[in-house]
């Protein structure tokens, strides 16, 4: 897995509360 997929997947839980 992409170190960059990784950041966005944890980006993305952030925003989605």
């Amino acid at each position: 897995i992409n170190k960059t997929l990784i950041i966005l997947f944890q980006v993305k839980q952030k925003l989605d509360v």
